[in-house]
């Protein structure tokens, strides 16, 4: 019996799908679907945008498979330009019956301190409920990230509780999102905007898929 596979980016869509319906944007055929057939073995990409006409500029995902058994998904959620929400990425490879390695965190827009205690303090709480789960390992940095993200290598009767932390995440950022307010202030406009370009600038996910991020920024 095939094992069941955690897709981070079903997850997000799915849930979207009542409060911020989705509509999937078009992309060339060669950005859509990428093989490539090299050492290891056959790699085959799969690419997706996806945007809500008023409040998310862009949910974009990359689904990766090698050798049709290992299963990455990596993705990033976007308010539209005139909300300040953060980020939220989501990345997990899974190895069916031995081992998934999972990453999800908010990236914050500003260093204000309300901002932080708006945006970040909610996360300190579904950080620490999750702090049971087997195999979750925090990295001691956070690059551009928040101070609660949740990450680890989870063997295989625990992989269901990344789904569980998946859409906690969401939960909480589709939150923010519903009561979020247009800025209003120019000054802080650019502020948001120019972490919004120091994030497409700079940051990473895992080594492993590092080279990913430019065909989901893209």
């Amino acid at each position: 019996m095939k094992e069941r596979i955690i897709n981070f980016n079903q997850i997000v869509k799915d849930n979207l799908a009542n409060k911020f319906p989705l509509h999937q944007i078009s992309l060339p055929d060669d950005l859509k679907t990428i093989n490539i057939l090299k050492f290891p073995g056959f790699v085959k990409v799969e690419n997706s945008i996806y945007k809500n006409n008023h409040r998310i500029k862009k949910l974009a995902g990359s689904s990766i498979t090698l050798n049709g058994i290992i299963n990455t998904t990596v993705g990033i959620l976007y308010s539209e330009n005139s909300f300040d929400v953060p980020i939220l990425v989501f990345e997990k490879t899974e190895l069916p019956r031995i081992i998934t390695f999972a990453f999800i965190d908010f990236i914050p827009l500003s260093s204000n301190i309300e901002y932080q205690k708006k945006y970040l303090e909610p996360l300190k709480s579904i950080s620490a409920d999750l702090d049971y789960i087997p195999g979750r390992n925090n990295p001691l940095s956070h690059n551009l990230g928040s101070p609660y993200p949740f990450s680890g290598f989870f063997k295989r009767h625990f992989k269901f509780s990344a789904g569980i932390a998946m859409e906690r995440y969401l939960e909480l950022w589709v939150n923010f999102l519903e009561k979020a307010d247009p800025i209003s202030s120019s000054e802080y406009d650019n502020e948001i905007k120019l972490n919004r370009k120091r994030f497409e600038n700079k940051y990473s996910f895992s080594d492993r898929n590092n080279k990913l991020l430019g065909i989901i920024l893209g």
